[in-house]
């Protein structure tokens, strides 16, 4: 089943855009870590899909907590990018004849501020399409197994089926 939420048509600024391409990252590296559901996020339309199965199919406050934690990893990222660079900044200005890496460490701080001022007003322009289903009943692998072991025949399996899935 497919549900969709959040607004559509939206029109992302040059800052949301350059934000997009990170949380697509985020949301790349959870769906790695993730089981059962797959994440993508498309930059253009500000839309994150949802595929697999899971529990929360559907559910419109697990989704939209899912969009605003990609945008917060995306956010303290970048807030550590900033410390990282102010630190480094500050303690190469003082060393005599440092002048690219404290160059390239403020290059580096002005990428973070953008995509960290870019995430602020993304959040709100997200737009969620869940493709997710939830999980079959555990049920289904017991009969599967029945039918496969020949203590069932294909109709029976029909029929309990159908009982399974009523519940």
């Amino acid at each position: 089943m497919t549900t969709e939420m959040g607004p559509r048509d939206v029109d992302l600024g040059l800052r949301e855009r350059f934000a997009g391409h990170f949380i697509r990252f985020w949301a790349w590296a959870v769906g790695v870590v993730s089981d059962d559901v797959d994440l993508r996020f498309r930059v253009p339309t500000a839309t994150l899909f949802l595929s697999g199965e899971s529990e929360h199919s559907g559910d419109e406050y697990e989704r939209g907590s899912l969009a605003a934690t990609l945008v917060s990893m995306n956010e303290v990222a970048m807030m550590g990018v900033l410390a990282y660079c102010g630190m480094g900044i500050t303690s190469l200005a003082a060393a005599p004849g440092g002048v690219i890496i404290p160059l390239l460490l403020f290059t580096v701080a002005c990428v973070a501020s953008v995509s960290l001022t870019g995430s602020a007003s993304l959040t709100s322009s997200i737009n969620v399409v869940d493709h997710t289903t939830e999980p079959a009943p555990d049920a289904l692998d017991d009969l599967q197994q029945q039918y496969v072991d020949g203590e069932i025949d294909e109709e029976q399996l029909g029929e309990r089926t159908a009982e399974v899935w009523e519940r």
